[in-house]
């Protein structure tokens, strides 16, 4: 993809529309390449403010390569452990120089949520429950804001290796205390 000179609302919508015609095209394709990094690294804050809080709002991996190395590590040994508020997964891996990164997931009531991690970190926390806040697009009225409350069903480990070969995951259920529906500010997070 090559991102035009034009640093404009004009210039910036078409490469957005770019990428997000490139998803639909091949949902799951490996992503999108961009040519230059001279125009993010000018000062064009409105393209990097559409990229960081639109397509690019997720981490993300870098896909596999197979022909530089096709073996994926071992699946990360993990404890689980609740208390009212959260899980805690905390993991260990039996080569850990053979990892770059570790993928943590969180399966909710409607789906699943993930942080890539760094080689050192050895633990983290998942809130037990989650206020999603969802904006309901009205073709006459304004829009609207539903707000609903999932619960945290299962967490999972990988571990992920330099050229991008990611082991099996490790999944483990939780169980959700009873009152940990009803905890006073359950985490916020504004739905895509």
């Amino acid at each position: 993809m090559i991102i035009g000179r034009s640093r404009d609302t004009a210039g910036v919508d078409e490469t957005f529309n770019q990428i997000m015609i490139a998803r639909g095209f091949v949902p799951e394709g490996p992503g999108t390449v961009l040519f230059s990094m001279r125009t993010l690294m000018r000062d064009s804050s409105l393209l990097n403010h559409v990229l960081k809080t639109g397509p690019y709002r997720k981490q993300a991996l870098v896909p596999p390569s197979p022909w530089l190395d096709d073996t994926a590590p071992a699946t990360p040994s993990a404890v689980v452990s609740s208390d009212t508020a959260v899980t805690r997964i905390s993991w260990s891996h039996p080569a850990a120089s053979d990892v770059f990164r570790y993928v943590a997931f969180a399966q909710y009531t409607n789906g699943w949520t993930y942080a890539v991690l760094n080689r050192n970190d050895r633990s983290t926390d998942f809130p037990l429950v989650l206020t999603v806040q969802e904006r309901v697009r009205a073709r006459r009225n304004r829009d609207s804001v539903r707000v609903r409350t999932e619960s945290l069903q299962r967490v999972a480990i990988s571990a992920v290796d330099r050229v991008g070969n990611e082991s099996e995951k490790a999944f483990f259920d939780v169980a959700v205390p009873k009152n940990a529906a009803t905890l006073p500010e359950p985490a916020i997070v504004p739905s895509p």
